[in-house]
């Protein structure tokens, strides 16, 4: 989803507080259980805590900010674990969970984890700190809670079939596979220089793996469908067989973004694993209209200094615009609340305050960045306050 990142000129923040405060209305109530195709459980397994003080449904130690770096939202979900992922996906479509189609679900959560952690003879593991392991799982996750959520309240016609769940789920558990470097590529040094191409990589990818596991008939809508995690294809350009379809695209898209967003250390990631993937991959620099290199970022710290504009864009052009809102599926886990929304909405406050105090430009590679709330290793596992 970086590339808008390159096209955003000098837009500046649009107001995040104001656009979520306008996206946390109206939302979805009045769910019919009664489904057919891929079933929901009847409630959601994550119980929550009690109403918080502005009578809102939520965790108080989320809301509080003591949420660990490896789990979701919630911080009920270890996503740097596989399993864990698939058992918490498993437990959303409990209907069919013995099924030849959850099957199929599990398959890909193997097939992944093997491919992420190097265990697959054709491919180097994940090379890419930011778009990594972590990341998609948190997506899948991410979308598996809108799919859960757009079920509930959809009828007839745009009901998801059980295959149609699948092939949604199996897009945003390989919507990134086209950073991993195939070991016959040699000339390629690192994955991140698959930046720009990526979503197509994924493409091809996920239209083989459907085909593999009996889904032919759903490769080619596959490979449509992942696109709406990029920039590789506008929007309104991605083709879909169907209405719903395109509702699919559009709830994998919002999960993309809300999920890597509301990440607990999504700051630091932008800062030390984002920047140097984008040099990698090409992203900093682009040819102005004269054909002349335009440099877009000259550091790591610029680039903090424009995420407040692109996180505003980002929320209005795709998740309300071109998305159509679709995130608000999600609030049926929660009880009506967002805590995606809320968990982007602190990260958007933290980093404009430290912009507005200049202190993001007033440090040196010789210190921790000032973004780091705490202590943490490369991988986000240990952590100190």
């Amino acid at each position: 989803m970086w590339g808008l990142f390159c096209s955003m000129g000098s837009l500046g923040a649009l107001g995040i507080v104001r656009v979520l405060s306008v996206m946390k209305k109206g939302g979805c109530s009045g769910f019919d259980n009664n489904r057919g195709g891929f079933a929901p459980v009847q409630e959601y397994p994550v119980q929550l805590d009690s109403p918080v003080s502005d009578g809102s449904v939520g965790f108080r130690s989320i809301l509080n900010g003591q949420r660990r770096s490896e789990f979701d939202v919630s911080d009920t979900i270890c996503v740097s674990d596989t399993n864990e992922v698939c058992q918490a996906v498993k437990q959303l479509f409990g209907g069919c969970t013995a099924s030849s189609h959850f099957q199929t679900i599990e398959d890909g959560f193997e097939i992944f984890d093997t491919l992420y952690e190097g265990r697959n003879a054709s491919y180097h593991r994940c090379e890419t700190d930011y778009h990594n392991k972590q990341h998609v799982l948190d997506v899948t996750l991410a979308t598996a809670r809108l799919i859960w959520g757009y079920q509930k309240q959809s009828s007839g016609a745009d009901i998801l079939t059980d295959e149609e769940v699948v092939t949604g789920l199996l897009t945003a558990l390989f919507h990134d596979v086209g950073y991993l470097r195939k070991k016959t590529e040699t000339g390629v040094k690192h994955g991140a220089e698959f930046t720009k191409i990526h979503v197509s990589r994924g493409a091809d990818f996920l239209a083989d793996l459907l085909k593999r596991q009996g889904m032919a008939c759903y490769s080619a809508e596959a490979k449509g469908l992942v696109h709406f995690t990029g920039y590789e294809k506008a929007i309104e350009s991605i083709e879909t067989s169907s209405p719903k379809l395109r509702n699919l695209g559009y709830l994998i898209g919002t999960a993309d973004v809300i999920a890597q967003m509301a990440d607990r250390t999504y700051l630091e990631k932008c800062e030390n694993f984002l920047y140097p993937e984008f040099l990698l991959g090409g992203m900093c620099s682009q040819k102005n209209s004269v054909g002349r290199d335009e440099v877009i970022y000259a550091s790591s710290q610029e680039l903090m200094a424009k995420t407040p504009a692109f996180m505003s864009s980002v929320i209005q052009n795709r998740l309300v615009d071109a998305f159509q809102s679709s995130y608000r599926f999600v609030e049926a886990c929660f009880q009506g609340s967002n805590l995606y929304l809320l968990s982007i909405n602190k990260n958007f406050s933290y980093l404009t305050q430290q912009l507005n105090k200049n202190t993001i430009s007033e440090q040196n590679s010789n210190t921790s960045s000032v973004l780091l709330r705490r202590n943490i290793t490369d991988s986000f596992g240990t952590q100190t306050p």
